[in-house]
C-alpha cells in the first residue's frame, strides 16, 4: 500500500508540473500572438540588424556549411564582419523554424513563442529553488515574463542578444544559489555553466557585466569568509565548461578583433528620466527610448508593497530572507536614474554599457526572487493572489495592444517598419545598417566613410558569396569601393568572370574595366571554426545529459 501511495503521489506531482509547463506556454502565447495579429511584424532598427545577420546564417546552414565571418546580405552591401562579431548559436531558436515553414514572418512568430516559453521555464526552475508552492512559482514567472521592460525588449527594441541573455539569466542565479547553500559540490555548477554559456553565445556585453558582478559577489563572500572550497571548485568547473560551450562564438570574436583595427560601438551612459517614466506609466505604453524604460507600473506597485512590509517586519529582520533581495532590487533601480552625474563617466570604460536601463533585467530578476521569498514566508490570500495575477496580465496585454495600435501605421520619422511576408527580404536588405566594426585605416579613420562614393548593388547572395553590380562613370580606372576587407578572412573574387585581387588591404580597390561590372565576392568559414563548433556542441550535449540524470 505504501508503494502504491508513493506512485500515486509521484504521478500527481508530475501531472501538476506538466500543467504548470503548459500554463507557462499559455503565458508565452499571450505575449506573442498580439504582435503578429496583423499577419505582419513591427521591426525596429535593431530588429532588422539581427534578422538580417540571421538570414545569412540560415542560408549558410541551408548549404550545409558554417557561415563565413563576413556578411553578403544587407548592411549596405559593405561586407561587414557581423557573423564574426555577433554570436548566433543561441539564435537557432529563430533560425530553426525557417527550415520548417515557408513564411519568414510565421517562422519569426514561432521563434518569439519559443523564446518566451523558454524564458518562462528558466525562471520557473529558479522559482522552484525558492519555494515549493506552484502558485508562487507561477507568480514569479508571470513577473519575469510580463514586466514592461521585457515586453519592450521583445518588441520595441528586439535587441536579440540581450533578449536571449535574459532567457539564461535565471539559470546563473539558480546555479549560484545551489553552490552557496550547499557544503558539497552539487548540480549548481552545471546550471551556472549553462547560464553563463548561454549568455556568452548570445550577448558579449551581458557576459562581461554578469561576470564582473559574479566576481564582485564572490570577492565579498571571500572577505566575509563565506567562500567554501566546494563553491570555488564548482565555480572553476562552471567557468571551464562554459568556455568550452562558447568556444565557437568567443573564438570567432577574438580572431576577428585581434586581426583587425575596427570602429567600436559608441560609449554613453543614458540614464532613466522619472518624468518620462511617469508619462509611460500613465499611458501604459512602452517604447525604444532608453530614458523611459521601466519594469512597469504593476511591478513598481508590488515593490512599493514590499517596501511597506519591510518596515512592518523590521523587528524580525534576520528571519525575513526576502529583505536583502529587496535592497538589491531597489539598488538596481536607483543606479539607473538621472539623479547621478553619470555623464562624467560616459567616455570611460563604463560607457560600454551605453544605457543604464539595461540593468532593469536584473531588476526584473531580483523582483521575482524577492516576491517569491516574501510569499513563501507570508502566504497571500487566494483572492489577493488571483487579483494580482489578473491585473499584471491585463496590463501587459493592454501595453502590447497600445504599442501595436500606435504603430499601425508607423508615425513619420519613427525608425520602426511594418514588415509582411512579401516585403521581408527587401526590407532587411535595404534598411539594415550597422555603424560598428568597420575597418580602420592606418590613421584610425573609418575606411567605409572615407571611400563611400562607389557603392555596390546586390544582385544575389548565398551562404558564402555575394554577386554585386558595380557602376562607375568612367571605365578603366582604379576605384575604391565601399566594401570592407578584413585581415584573417580569405576572399575569392571575380570581376566580370575574371579572378581579381584587391589593391588595398582594408577595403576593395579594383580597376573597373567597364561602366557596369559584375563583382562576385566569396568567403568561407575559417578551417578552425569546425573543431570549435564541435567542441561547443559536444559540451552542450554533455551538459544536457548531466542535467537529465537524477541528482
Amino acid at each position: 500500500m505504501e508503494v502504491i501511495a508513493k506512485c500515486r503521489s509521484w504521478g500527481i506531482e508530475r501531472y501538476r508540473s506538466m500543467a504548470l509547463v503548459v500554463g507557462i506556454l499559455g503565458l508565452g502565447l499571450l505575449i506573442t500572438v498580439p504582435e503578429f495579429w496583423h499577419h505582419a511584424v513591427i521591426m525596429s532598427s535593431d530588429s532588422r540588424i539581427h534578422f538580417t545577420r540571421l538570414e545569412q546564417v540560415y542560408r549558410s546552414l541551408q548549404g550545409l556549411q558554417l557561415p563565413p565571418l563576413v556578411n553578403f546580405f544587407g548592411f549596405g552591401q559593405q561586407g561587414l564582419a557581423v557573423n564574426g562579431m555577433y554570436p548566433w548559436l543561441t539564435a537557432v531558436i529563430f533560425i530553426g523554424p525557417r527550415f520548417l515553414v515557408a513564411s519568414p514572418i510565421l517562422a519569426m512568430a514561432i521563434g518569439f513563442l519559443l523564446v518566451n516559453w523558454l524564458t518562462g521555464l528558466t525562471s520557473w526552475l529558479l522559482c522552484r529553488q525558492l519555494t515549493s508552492s506552484r502558485r508562487y512559482q507561477l507568480l514569479g514567472v508571470t513577473i519575469y515574463l510580463l514586466n514592461t521592460y521585457h515586453l519592450a525588449l521583445l518588441y520595441a527594441r528586439t535587441a536579440m542578444g540581450e533578449l536571449l541573455a535574459y532567457l539564461f539569466l535565471p539559470l546563473v542565479l539558480l546555479g549560484c544559489l545551489q553552490l552557496w547553500q550547499s557544503e558539497r559540490v552539487n548540480r549548481g555548477w552545471l546550471w551556472l555553466a549553462v547560464g553563463m554559456a548561454g549568455i556568452a553565445n548570445s550577448h558579449v556585453l551581458s557576459l562581461l557585466v554578469v561576470s564582473l558582478v559574479l566576481g564582485l559577489i564572490e570577492a565579498i563572500r571571500w572577505w566575509q569568509r563565506k567562500l567554501k572550497r566546494s563553491e570555488l571548485f564548482g565555480l572553476l568547473k562552471a567557468g571551464i565548461v562554459a568556455l568550452g560551450a562558447s568556444a565557437y562564438s568567443l573564438g570567432n570574436l577574438i580572431y576577428v578583433s585581434f586581426n583587425n583595427q575596427m570602429t567600436v560601438p559608441f560609449r554613453n551612459l543614458i540614464t532613466i528620466d522619472l518624468a518620462q517614466v511617469q508619462q509611460v506609466w500613465l499611458t501604459n505604453r512602452f517604447s525604444e527610448v532608453a530614458s523611459s524604460w521601466s519594469v512597469g507600473l504593476p511591478v513598481m506597485v508590488l515593490l512599493g508593497f514590499l517596501v511597506s512590509q519591510w518596515f512592518r517586519y523590521a523587528a524580525s529582520y534576520k528571519q525575513e530572507t526576502w529583505i536583502p533581495w529587496l535592497k538589491l532590487t531597489l539598488l538596481s533601480i536607483v543606479i539607473t536614474l538621472s539623479w547621478w552625474p553619470w555623464e562624467k563617466l560616459a567616455q570611460s570604460p563604463v560607457g560600454v554599457i551605453q544605457f543604464w536601463g539595461r540593468l532593469l533585467c536584473a531588476t526584473a530578476l531580483l523582483t521575482m526572487v524577492t516576491l517569491v521569498l516574501y510569499c513563501n514566508q507570508h502566504p497571500l490570500k487566494r483572492r489577493t493572489y488571483w487579483s494580482g495575477m489578473a491585473v499584471i496580465t491585463l496590463m501587459a496585454l493592454s501595453s502590447l495592444g497600445l504599442f501595436n495600435q500606435s504603430m499601425h501605421p508607423v508615425p513619420a520619422g519613427d525608425p520602426h517598419r511594418i514588415v509582411a511576408r512579401g516585403t521581408y527580404f527587401q526590407m532587411l536588405n535595404t534598411t539594415s545598417y550597422l555603424p560598428e566594426y568597420h575597418p580602420k585605416s592606418k590613421a584610425g579613420k573609418d575606411v567605409l566613410e572615407i571611400h563611400n562614393q562607389t557603392k555596390l548593388t546586390l544582385e544575389h547572395s548565398t551562404g558564402d558569396r555575394g554577386i554585386y553590380l558595380v557602376e562607375t562613370p568612367q571605365k578603366g580606372r582604379v576605384t575604391d569601393l565601399a566594401f570592407a576587407q578584413y585581415r584573417g578572412v580569405t576572399y575569392h573574387m571575380t570581376l566580370n568572370g575574371e579572378p581579381v585581387k584587391s589593391l588595398a588591404t582594408d577595403h576593395l580597390r579594383l580597376k573597373l574595366p567597364k561602366r557596369r561590372n559584375q563583382l562576385v565576392v566569396k568567403a568561407q568559414a575559417p578551417s578552425f571554426d569546425y573543431p570549435l563548433i564541435a567542441i561547443s556542441l559536444v559540451t552542450w550535449v554533455g551538459l544536457g545529459i548531466s542535467l537529465s540524470r537524477k541528482p
